[in-house]
Formats: C-alpha cells, sequence, structure tokens
C-alpha cells in the first residue's frame, strides 16, 4: 500500500487550537442549560453557512447569537478542527451527549492507513462520523451510512462540507446492501459489541454453518465482501484472535487473497465511554498479493492518560505508530507471510508475534511450562450453587472455590472465602480439580499471570475458579522453583506479550504452555528454596503483628 506523509505539526497544532475555542462555545450552551448533544449541533450551525436550519426559533436564537463568535475563530483546515471538536466536546459531555466519540488521533491515523486522491469513500456506522468529515479533504464524494442524524446536524455538516454526503439505513439491522458501485476507500468504526438477530450468512466464507449473530464478523465481511481499493476498519483484541470457526475462516480467506495489509493493535481503554480493546485492520486489494503482512504492537508506549488517576488512554504517539508502520524496520513490527499466519491458528494479534524474548542469557537452557506441570482448567461444577450468607451444609458438600482476592502478598493462597454447595458424585476431572499442596494457580483470564501456590495446609476442598488454569508440577518438577520462576519480571514480561482478547485479556493454553521456563542449577534452586522458606516465617511474623496490634487498637476503645 501507498502511504502517504501524515498531516504537518503545523496543521495538527491549528486544528487543535480550532477545535478547542469551539469547545469553548460549546461548553458556553452547556452551562446555559443546552444539552450537550445539541450544543454541538448548534456551534456547527454557527460555524456553517446553512440557512434556514431545521431548529426552533428559540435554538435558532441560541445560533445567531454564538454565530458571530464562532466565525471569529480561525479555521484554516475545517475538517480537522471539526474532527477534534467533536472528540474533545464528547470527552466533556460524556455520556449525556448520547453519542460515542473517536478520539481526533485515532481518527488522523486511520485517515493517514488510508489516504487517497479523488474517488469516493464509505464510511458506515456512527462511529465513522468523524472520519468520513475527515475524508473530505482528500475524496470527491463521501457517504456517511447509519440510523439518521438529526435533521440540523445533517444539514449542518452538508454546508460545512460539501463532498459530505448521509444515507440512511442500518446496515446491519436491516441488511440494506453494500453499494455496488466501487469504492475507492472504506473506513469503519463500530458498532461495538453489536448482536445481528436474525444471524446473517456470511459472503467470504463459502462453508456450511457460514450464519452467525456476532455483529463485528457481519461488519466486516459485508465490507470486505465489496472490495474497496482501501479500507480501516477497526475491530476488537478478540477478533484479531479468535479460533471459533467462522472468525477463523474469515481470516483465512483475507490471507488467502492476499489483501491483508496490516494490523495495528492499540492501546486498551483508548475510545471514551467504552471498555472495548481496539485494534486496526488495513485490507488493500492493489498491494502485491505474496507480500507479507504488517504487524504492529503500538499497545504499549505510544499513549498517556488523559487526567491523573484516569484509566482513559490517549494516542499520543499516533505519528510514530504511523512511522514505524511506513518503515517497517523496528522491534514493534513483524513481517509475516499470510500462510505463516495460517498456520498460526489465525492468530493475527501483533503482540503475540511481536515478541522481546526474555532477557535470559543466550545459553542458558529452558524447558516448555508443559513438560515441567500438567496443567487443568478450572471448570463450573453444574449443578453447584452459592452458599449463602450463614448457612450450614454437610462438610463433605462444602467446596470452597479460590479468586484472586485469595492471593496474599507473598504469593500463597489464603482459605478461599467463596462457597460452594454440590451435593452430587464428583466426576473425575472434578476430582483432578481439588486443590492440592504444591499446585501452582495460574491466572489465564483477567489478570493474566497472576500466580499462587497451595500451601502445606491446603484444604480437602479447595477448588479453583473458570480463570484458573492449575499447574501440577511434574516428577522431578520443584514446585517451589516454579512457583517463583513464573511471578519472575522475565517470564511476567514474556506472558505480558501473548495476551489476547478484547474486554476480558486472556492467554492461549497452547502459548501458556510453550511458556520458556529456565532450568535452574542445584545451588540456584536451593537459594530459591532458602528464600522461600525466609518469606514464609517473616510472612508469619507479620501476621502475628497485625494481630496483635488490632488487639491493642480494640482495647483502647473499650
Amino acid at each position: 500500500m501507498t502511504i502517504d506523509q501524515p498531516m504537518t505539526h503545523d496543521q495538527e497544532r491549528l486544528a487543535r487550537q480550532a477545535g478547542n475555542h469551539l469547545c469553548r462555545a460549546g461548553q458556553f450552551l452547556i452551562q446555559r442549560g443546552i444539552a450537550p448533544a445539541l450544543a454541538e449541533v448548534l456551534v456547527l450551525a454557527a460555524l456553517a453557512e446553512a440557512d434556514p436550519l431545521s431548529l426552533s426559533p428559540d435554538q435558532q436564537a441560541e445560533v445567531e447569537r454564538l454565530r458571530p463568535s464562532v466565525r471569529g475563530i480561525p479555521i484554516p483546515d475545517p475538517p480537522l478542527a471539526v474532527v477534534h471538536f467533536l472528540a474533545e466536546s464528547g470527552l466533556a459531555a460524556g455520556p449525556a451527549s448520547g453519542l460515542l466519540r473517536l478520539p481526533s488521533e485515532l481518527v488522523w491515523l486511520m485517515d493517514f492507513l488510508t489516504a487517497g486522491e479523488m474517488g469516493w469513500a464509505y464510511c458506515p456506522f456512527s462511529l465513522s462520523l468523524q472520519s468520513a468529515i475527515m475524508a473530505t479533504r482528500r475524496y470527491e464524494s463521501v457517504i456517511f451510512q447509519d440510523a439518521p442524524l438529526t435533521a440540523a446536524l445533517m444539514e449542518a455538516l452538508l454546508a460545512l462540507f460539501p463532498a459530505f454526503d448521509v444515507w440512511e439505513g442500518d446496515i446491519l439491522a436491516h441488511g440494506a446492501a453494500i453499494p455496488s458501485r466501487p469504492m475507492d476507500c472504506v473506513i469503519s468504526a463500530g458498532p461495538l459489541a453489536h448482536r445481528v438477530t436474525p444471524a446473517r450468512t456470511l459472503c467470504t466464507v463459502a462453508s456450511e454453518g457460514s450464519v452467525t449473530s456476532n455483529g463485528e464478523l457481519v461488519r466486516l465481511d459485508l465490507l470486505a465482501g465489496s472490495r474497496p481499493r482501501r479500507l480501516a476498519a477497526l475491530v476488537s483484541w478478540g477478533f484479531l484472535a479468535a479460533g471459533r470457526k467462522l472468525e477463523s475462516l474469515f481470516k483465512a480467506s483475507l490471507l488467502g487473497a492476499g489483501v491483508l495489509d496490516a494490523v495495528i493493535q492499540l492501546p486498551v481503554n483508548l475510545i471514551p465511554g467504552t471498555r472495548w480493546n481496539p485494534a486496526l485492520l488495513v485490507l488493500d486489494a492493489e498491494r502485491d498479493a505474496d507480500a507479507p503482512v504488517r504487524l504492529l504492537d503500538a499497545s504499549e508506549g505510544f499513549h498517556d492518560l488523559l487526567k491523573e488517576r484516569s484509566t482513559q488512554a490517549r494516542l499520543k504517539g499516533w505519528r510514530e505508530v504511523a512511522d514505524l508502520l511506513r518503515e517497517g524496520r523496528s522491534d514493534r513490527v513483524r513481517l509475516l507471510g499470510g500462510q505463516a499466519l495460517v498456520q498460526a491458528d489465525c492468530d493475527i494479534t501483533p503482540r503475540r508475534h511481536v515478541r522481546d524474548v526474555a532477557p535470559t542469557p543466550k545459553e542458558a537452557e529452558t524447558t516448555p511450562l508443559r513438560l515441567l506441570a500438567h496443567g487443568i482448567r478450572g471448570q463450573a461444577w453444574p449443578g453447584a450453587r452459592r452458599l449463602a450468607p450463614g448457612e450450614t451444609v454437610p462438610e463433605e458438600h462444602l467446596f470452597l472455590e479460590a479468586a484472586i482476592r485469595d492471593i496474599e502478598t507473598d504469593g500463597l493462597l489464603r482459605r478461599p472465602v467463596k462457597g460452594l454447595v454440590y451435593s452430587g458424585a464428583l466426576s473425575e476431572a472434578q476430582r483432578s480439580q481439588v486443590l492440592r499442596p504444591g499446585d501452582i494457580l495460574f491466572c489465564c483470564k483477567g489478570a493474566v499471570g497472576k500466580v499462587a501456590l497451595a500451601p502445606e495446609d491446603c484444604g480437602p476442598n479447595w477448588i479453583p475458579s473458570q480463570s484458573f488454569q492449575v499447574l501440577r508440577p511434574r516428577d522431578g518438577a520443584d514446585p517451589i522453583c516454579l512457583f517463583h520462576q513464573l511471578r519472575s519480571r522475565e517470564i511476567q514480561e514474556h506472558i505480558a506479550r501473548l495476551v489476547t482478547g478484547g474486554t476480558v485479556p486472556q492467554i492461549k493454553t497452547a502459548d501458556m504452555g510453550d511458556l520458556p521456563v529456565p532450568t535452574l542449577s542445584p545451588e540456584e534452586a536451593e537459594r530459591i528454596r532458602s528464600s522461600h522458606t525466609e518469606i514464609l516465617s517473616l510472612s508469619q511474623t507479620i501476621r502475628q503483628l497485625e494481630k496483635r496490634r488490632d488487639l491493642l487498637l480494640k482495647d483502647m476503645v473499650g
């Protein structure tokens, strides 16, 4: 794919300044009691030459009042300024606006990935509105399609951007056909976590059972099936790693056709108002079909937090992301052929393939984790119910389910808090899940990489939750040494590179089994065991001191 230079620093700076001025105008209206979403429309109406707009007399009066100050704002590049205004005003307004917004940096990156000239661009779904506005800078015609915009907003946008047009129709809900007219560019974001009812038949996957209600897969299937010259689509981390039949077949069809050009894994918490972890899928119908796919891990190091003590991320390094993708030479970029990705179970997660090998000496020997421990996945027990507060049941029917909160600071598993009542006969699989002293609990979903060691006084009715994989050391493997090795910085960094998943981080069983565990010398193993014994002694002393402190505090107040 031919990638142009991104917009200049001066263009971005002026766009931010103008967008922030427009935001202040919107805040002025919000302070006067106008709803955030309507305030955005009124600012755009004041900026546009649209007359008359579909507004009430009172709203028209607000526009006229606002228009002189808005027109006094220098806006050398209206699309850039409006994109930033919509992003920032959405953040200021919060969920009350009723509209999700993409960060302007992400919109600018998607524009860079689909840069073209002339022709027309198609931007379906509500989160693509900013991309449609951005595309008016490059394309003769830009079609935005989704549920109807308000008449006032539509008129303002049509007045501001002559290349912009709106087609009504919910593509996923109503099955509206993708336009048959050849498209030069498709830029698509959202909808997020959408289900399609009734289920739809996929057009790019020719196989039995190609019917799905997965909205993300249906959306991508519709767009890829239209064969645009260029496509940039926002997808979830979960889709990249998904190994279910239809997702794998769909990704294999893209890889087999040679149209998948790049995959960019983006930081978590990037889209305000959602817990959706995003990535970008880039297709190019004109690329060399035998060229490798560029996998770029931008999930770390390219963002900061919007506010102190906030989890909301901002893509501060979008230019660096663009440069790395264009140059293709970095420890964050991996070039892999389509066939190699198909053989990797169609897992196109950059983080999985762009691995910084744990910094162990090259001459150090390692052993895969699966050869050191037998893995047993925690499973739900059909028929089991949660123990009610104050309830007593026969001891043989009570089981305690270990969770993350039951792990002490030193990594030992304490007596689990959650009780389950199960009165049925235990199957062989259930018996194998009952914890034994020396078992290692490895969290494979959620807080991936967290480990705990079942203590010597482990109860005969302790079981793991579904988030854990029980690692039962094989003959010859030392559970104490293996436990501390899994907690080491080197292996934890390696685990972090293998994490996949969308909303819920997880690690694949095969990847976990392949973890390279360094072989210890007898001296190193003895040092770990000795330190472990000392840690247990210190932990016991700390618990005794804490108990004494609590008694003193209780006696002080009677």
